[in-house]
């Protein structure tokens, strides 16, 4: 078989068995998508998509550098291993395999080369359609993946100072009501204070702010929510089975509220990066240097220091705090 045959394009309503079969490998996602309330599709914004397109030059040339590769290790009936003629070869380790190693090598490439020349910012993982295969003619290829939603805060000030209200009256009522399980202690007094008017700040942000979250950012955070869930039931030693069961819901059902907790976490999470922006919040190397200061070990200091990632992570989670009292305060 020569590496010039043309195989057929891989049209979405009618693939050959070899593309079909090559898309179902190199296409990525879930089979099932989490879903919310469809009062909230407002709220689930579309995916970013980019056209890549690969030379044919550079698809053809890939692909037999692929085939010599996998031919030197391929068992060939009536040849030693790895000395088989490559036609021959190529019709042992199959059409459709050679696709797919072909496209995994030149797709990465090609991926980050059409993002930063159309200037995109990608917060996941690319999931790549294959739109057109031919071996005699450039590829054709959807890279999509979802980019930072843009928040339009508004007047979020009054938002807030109108949350701040309701919460002391909320605060009024449960202490007029004076429940026998409420601390009286100062310092209780204080977290729970604290507690219901963050609660009620980030409630109503979210509510009036209403971001549009990228269909497959909330499915990657819908992913962590349930993995999460199932390390918590793992400790209590319960099987995710058994938790639906218990609950009597459906796997969908149990999606769907991972996904509705995963999409208002990352609408608050974006909603506070903006004010902090907007507002300015920095956190400085002194800040930062004295919280690290407060971990007693000193070679779990040395390694936090040395972590670029975990050293960001800290920088995010003070800044939040700092905008947590900002708007606490107004």
């Amino acid at each position: 078989m020569s590496t010039s045959t043309p195989v057929k394009t891989p049209k979405k309503t009618a693939a050959t068995k070899t593309l079909a079969e090559t898309n179902s490998k190199v296409k990525s996602g879930p089979a099932v998508k989490p879903s919310v309330d469809k009062s909230a599709s407002d709220v689930i914004a579309a995916n970013t998509i980019i056209k890549i397109v690969i030379a044919k030059d550079v698809v053809k040339s890939t692909y037999q550098k692929v085939l010599i590769k996998l031919a030197k290790t391929t068992a060939t009936p009536g040849f030693r291993k790895g000395k088989a003629p490559l036609e021959i070869a190529e019709d042992v380790i199959g059409r459709s395999k050679l696709i797919e190693k072909t496209f995994n090598e030149v797709v990465a490439h090609e991926y980050y080369h059409a993002v930063v020349d159309q200037k995109k910012q990608p917060i996941t993982q690319p999931e790549f359609d294959p739109i057109s295969l031919e071996m005699d003619k450039d590829w054709e290829v959807e890279a999509h993946f979802a980019e930072r939603p843009e928040i339009k805060l508004g007047d979020f000030t009054k938002t807030v100072k109108a949350a701040l209200k309701t919460a002391e009256a909320e605060l009024a009522e449960h202490l007029k009501q004076d429940h026998p399980d409420h601390d009286h202690k100062p310092e209780a007094l204080e977290a729970e204070t604290k507690e219901v008017k963050l609660r009620q700040i980030f409630k109503s942000l979210v509510e009036t702010i209403r971001p549009a979250i990228p269909e497959m950012l909330l499915r990657q955070e819908t992913r962590f929510e349930l993995d999460d869930l199932i390390k918590n039931l793992e400790q209590l030693k319960l099987k995710i089975e058994d938790y639906i069961a218990k609950r009597q819901i459906t796997t969908q059902e149990l999606s769907n509220e991972l996904a509705a907790t995963a999409l208002g976490k990352l609408q608050l999470e974006f909603i506070l990066g903006a004010i902090a922006k907007e507002q300015k919040v920095t956190v400085s190397a002194a800040e930062s240097d004295k919280v690290l200061n407060d971990i007693k070990d000193e070679a779990t200091r040395t390694k936090i220091k040395a972590d670029s990632e975990t050293m960001r992570q800290l920088e995010v989670s003070l800044i939040r705090q700092k905008v947590v009292d900002y708007l606490l305060n107004l």
